[in-house]
């Protein structure tokens, strides 16, 4: 049973996140509250999605009369936070369909190179039998180009050994069809396109090393697209030419799709 203002309710348990339920616990609570720096009787709301079998665009005056609150997603989910002891009581409004908890999610980019066996590459196998007995391969040597929004330049991990040093960009090429206001390449209004080269060529300076991209010591040419497939055809033909005519080896991503 579910106590909300003393009304006792039997909730719809097949509707809540085990781990709403888990966060519900004194233990939990008194655990999280003092991490918070607040007392334990100030209990903090438990944030979570709650996803709507419909749209109900009177949800948010329904969870504020709670205690909580809700922002509006798209139709059918929300986000928010409510009061620990309502997750059982929100569950029985038909509209929603799910209570899901919060999760907490942290950079990964460490994992994904012993995944692929980036690591074994960078590291070099020399105890190897020929044609496997190769020195440790970073990407020294070799151009990675990226067409996409751009870069920020500003970003450490895109100089030699941080902010006051060489940009490792040799090349970069803007869409004569961007507003002037957005046709410089190492800007990037959208942030994509630095994710995407901090993965292939991000050397992981601002971490120490501990987020690298699989091909750190390379150089980077950039293509700011955008986005007609036309301007992105034109970006790497652009791209392969700086290549060729410096006569380096060069990958160019496209991290794009189209419908």
């Amino acid at each position: 049973m579910a106590s909300l203002s003393g009304m006792e309710v039997a909730p719809d348990l097949r509707k809540i996140d085990p781990l709403v339920l888990v966060s519900e616990e004194p233990a939990i609570v008194a655990a999280q509250t003092r991490v918070a720096g607040v007392r334990e009787q100030q209990q903090l709301p438990l944030p979570v999605f709650v996803h709507l079998r419909s749209g109900n665009p009177v949800l948010p005056g329904k969870i504020r009369s709670l205690g909580g609150e809700a922002v509006k997603i798209h139709g059918r989910l929300y986000t928010g936070a409510i009061p620990r002891d309502a997750a059982r009581y929100v569950s029985l409004w038909p509209e929603v369909a799910y209570i899901e908890a919060d999760r907490l999610a942290s950079p990964l980019l460490d994992f994904s190179g012993p995944v692929i066996s980036a690591d074994t590459v960078h590291t070099g196998l020399p105890a190897w039998p020929p044609p496997f007995d190769v020195d440790g391969v970073t990407g020294a040597g070799v151009f990675v180009g990226v067409v996409d929004s751009g870069l920020s330049g500003a970003h450490p991990d895109f100089h030699t050994a941080g902010m006051g040093t060489p940009l490792r960009v040799l090349h970069t090429y803007a869409s004569p069809q961007l507003p002037v206001s957005q046709s410089d390449p190492l800007a990037d209004e959208d942030g994509h396109g630095t994710h995407v080269t901090g993965i292939a060529a991000g050397n992981g300076f601002i971490s120490s090393e501990t987020y690298t991209g699989m091909a750190q010591d390379a150089d980077i040419l950039i293509g700011k697209t955008s986005f007609f497939t036309s301007d992105i055809v034109n970006a790497v033909s652009d791209l392969l030419t700086f290549a060729e005519n410096n006569n380096t080896p060069v990958g160019v991503n496209l991290s794009l799709g189209s419908t």
